[in-house]
């Protein structure tokens, strides 16, 4: 069976079905039950030795209703043609290789009649495919650890990780990321903090998990979020996942493509080889009139030092197009959206563009972009608390896919995260603040700059070093916020601390 095929549409001429009559009925009831109730199928199953089979109907072979029997003689069977998931014709199994294609653990469903002819659809069973991805995502955890990829420690962090993001090993996605991982000569260090999912958001798809899944289509994807949400950290979180380097792209209004690609600077190097062993070799030279190694090669560094080389001193973009076939770099550009519109798109149309398959770069010329090269991208919200950004080319942001990202509900999940040295009682504290700012928030009293995860992260290591939380939480916080809301802020913490 070809494997490339989801799905093959087989058309069976001349069944010799025992009961011609009932049979033709079953076929019937069978494609009005299809049409009526999508998850109901038919399943045939047969014995490969005398090539008798069973029709079943039901939504689940297990919970089924035998309708009918039938035997198919390999001489009374012809196989016509099959379709793949592209709909081009192909030349498929004999009648034997389809009874044991079925046999073994592929479903055959009734989709359709044309005369005499019965057109089968032939699918992997649940229980095969699950047998099958689990062989294969074993293999390929073996082959990681057995290609010194990673140690099995390293793996089975990566694994909690990963289940603590909703990615179990029964996940389809889960043998693609597998497959993604690169074999470094230095490891991706794990990051301080972990992308993990908000336990009040269980019921939602981690965003960890979102963003792996485009990566395994090969999507260039956007997260976009206000500060502190955690959107480099997931990105960080990706790379280590994946061991893979990461060129991160600071994006700014006055970036420019010097910024991307880099810049000519001299090449200073021969400097170092102007040393006062050369000096006294080239001496002991001339005085001896004698060639001398030494001697040559301070002479060339004496000269190059007076007409200094030029070389290309290598942006973001230019080192993650070079070590992307090599390492599988992640090139992220960073606040992009506070870039100027036409200079991003001058380049990452051409990068995210699956037709394009070189980039002309001054100074080095035309490199590959290779398909390995994983794109993504941060930014906040459009307008309102952030100054500075920019709408994008339209015809750009239809490249990427964006995932956006909500302030989270409760911050305990990152402050646990952290490990901090301080009570559980001072942690739940501040969440309780929290808690009570995005309240304000979403009565329009505050703005979002109250929601300042990062500012209370700040908090916990002011109080950890001796500073009372109210103080701790006005420096980190409040201050940051526009004068007019200072004073609910301060009253709303109060609150809160008040009721320890």
């Amino acid at each position: 069976m070809n494997k490339k095929n989801k799905e093959l549409y087989i058309i069976a001429k001349r069944l010799n079905v025992e009961n011609k009559e009932l049979s033709k009925q079953v076929f019937d009831d069978a494609e009005k039950a299809t049409l009526i109730n999508p998850s109901n199928r038919v399943f045939i199953q047969m014995n490969t030795n005398d090539k008798r089979g069973s029709v079943f109907l039901g939504e689940d072979l297990r919970m089924s209703s035998k309708v009918a029997a039938f035997t198919i003689p390999e001489e009374n069977i012809t196989i016509e043609k099959g379709y793949n998931s592209l709909n081009e014709n192909i030349e498929i199994a004999t009648a034997n290789e389809l009874v044991s294609i079925i046999n073994n653990g592929y479903e055959g469903r009734i989709v359709g009649k044309t005369g005499i002819n019965i057109i089968i659809s032939i699918t992997e069973s649940h229980e095969k495919k699950v047998k099958k991805d689990k062989a294969q995502y074993e293999q390929l955890e073996l082959n990681l650890v057995n290609n010194n990829v990673l140690t099995e420690d390293e793996l089975k962090e990566r694994k909690q990780v990963l289940k603590a993001n909703g990615i179990e090993e029964s996940n389809p996605i889960y043998t693609e990321i597998l497959s993604l991982i690169r074999k470094q000569n230095i490891n991706v260090v794990k990051p301080k903090k972990v992308y993990v999912m908000s336990s009040e958001r269980k019921e939602e798809e981690s965003v960890l998990k979102r963003v792996l899944r485009n990566i395994t289509l090969g999507d260039p994807v956007i997260l976009e979020g206000a500060k502190g949400t955690g959107k480099n950290v997931c990105w960080e979180t990706v790379a280590w996942l994946l061991n893979r380097p990461m060129e991160v792209l600071n994006c700014s209004a006055k970036m420019t493509k010097a910024d991307m690609f880099g810049s000519p600077t001299t090449d200073n190097t021969a400097k170092e080889k102007v040393t006062l062993k050369g000096a006294k070799a080239l001496f002991k030279a001339l005085l001896m009139k004698k060639d001398d190694a030494d001697a040559a090669e301070f002479l060339y560094a004496t000269a190059g030092c007076m007409s200094p080389a030029i070389k290309l001193e290598q942006g973001p973009v230019t080192r993650a197009l070079l070590s992307a076939e090599e390492k599988g770099t992640i090139l992220i550009a960073d606040e992009l959206n506070l870039s100027d519109p036409n200079t991003f798109s001058g380049v990452f149309n051409a990068l995210t563009d699956k037709h394009t398959k070189e980039y002309n770069i001054n100074g080095i010329g035309v490199v590959p972009i290779p398909d390995d090269l994983i794109i993504g991208g941060t930014q906040n919200g459009t307008g309102g608390a952030y100054i500075g950004t920019k709408q994008q080319n339209d015809a750009t942001m239809s490249r990427f896919n964006i995932i956006r990202i909500n302030a989270p509900e409760s911050i305990m999940p990152v402050l646990n995260n952290n490990n901090y040295d301080v009570s559980y009682d001072v942690l739940k504290t501040l969440d309780r603040i929290y808690i009570s700012f995005a309240k304000a928030k979403k009565q329009g009293t505050v703005s979002e700059q109250a929601l300042n995860v990062r500012g209370f992260e700040r908090t916990v290591q002011h109080i950890m070093s001796g500073q009372s939380i109210i103080e701790a939480v006005k420096e980190c916080v409040i201050y940051s916020c526009k004068a007019s809301e200072e004073g609910l802020l301060i009253t709303t913490a109060l609150d809160q601390i008040k009721e320890d």
